[in-house]
Order: C-alpha cells, then structure tokens, then sequence
C-alpha cells in the first residue's frame, strides 16, 4: 500500500514549525481523510472539538485549502505527496531510506542461524 506524506504549517503565537505526518492508504485522498479523521478524533478526546473548523470528509480535495485550531495552534494545511522512505535503520531514525533499502538492510542484519 503506497505512503503519502501529509504537511501543514503549524502558528503559535510569533512561532511556527513546518511538521508532517506519513500515513499508508490506497490513494492521496483516502489519506487525506484518515489524517483528518485522526485530528477529529484527538480534539473529541480532548473536548477541544468545539470551535475547530476541521473540513468535512465528504468535500475533502488534496488540492484544498484548510485551515484548523488544536488548542492554541492554528494549523494551514500544505500538501500531500507519495513518498518510498521509511526511518534509516543505520542510523536508528534520524534519517530516511528508500523502502527498498530499508529491506535489503532488514535481511543482512538478520540473525543466521
């Protein structure tokens, strides 16, 4: 199943932060839904849903502009994209790896027996 990379723009008062989320779904849009169905998800466990203006699911476009409140933050939605990387096993995490590699270096790392 591919992977998209998922990226908004974090505001906090003078602060800002460029983060992104991956998420494995069969299409951009269908990812795009479960990344939103996330946010819903965590601001109704916070009682923080009331006042955010998240998009409906059923409008959703990856070409859309959306904007959204999670606590003090506003959040602007940026983009998505597919993306073939996983963490680095080398290096344990601070950098990324084609899927492939990531493999090849799974099986030369395994235990023989």
């Amino acid at each position: 199943m591919p992977t998209y990379r998922i990226y908004w723009k974090g505001y906090y008062r003078e602060h800002s932060e460029f983060p992104h989320v991956d998420i494995a779904a069969r299409s951009k849009l269908s990812a795009l839904r479960k990344f939103f169905e996330e946010i819903r998800s965590e601001l109704e466990e916070d009682d923080s849903l009331e006042g955010s203006d998240l998009p409906d699911p059923r409008t959703l476009r990856v070409d859309g502009e959306y904007k959204w409140w999670q606590d003090e933050w506003l959040h602007d939605y940026r983009g998505i994209e597919e993306v073939d990387a996983v963490l680095c096993p080398w290096c344990e995490g601070s950098g990324e790896v084609t899927q492939a590699v990531g493999r090849e270096f799974g099986k030369q790392a395994a235990p023989t027996a």
